[in-house]
């Protein structure tokens, strides 16, 4: 939860309300209870994970094969996490669209 702070907008009428640095740690990159709650999930919500542009994008989804884990932490592993290695960080954020539901995006 290191450097979390809050950001209002973002060029394509988003707004970003939370952000922080993640680091890669043994092939898993988690992002922070604080910014999973700050994106409206909950445990055991399903999510789908995408890699847009170099962004993985997470939302929430019926169909989502992977879940908020118990601890409320989204974990990214293997080929979610992408050419990211340990010990690289990276921003994770909230992001607001105006007309679709908030999501996380880690860059």
């Amino acid at each position: 939860q290191d450097g979390v702070s809050v950001v209002t907008s973002t060029p394509g009428g988003s707004s970003v309300v939370k952000q922080c640095f993640v680091q890669v740690k043994d092939d898993t990159l988690n992002v922070p209870k604080i910014i999973v709650k700050s994106a409206g999930f909950s445990v055991g919500d399903r999510i789908s994970i995408t890699v847009d542009n170099g962004a993985i994008q997470v939302k929430r989804s019926p169909n989502g094969v992977q879940k908020v884990d118990s601890d409320g932490r989204v974990r990214l592993h293997g080929k979610n996490v992408g050419n990211r290695g340990r010990g690289m960080m990276f921003t994770a954020m909230v992001v607001e669209p105006q007309d679709e539901p908030p999501f996380i995006q880690v860059q």
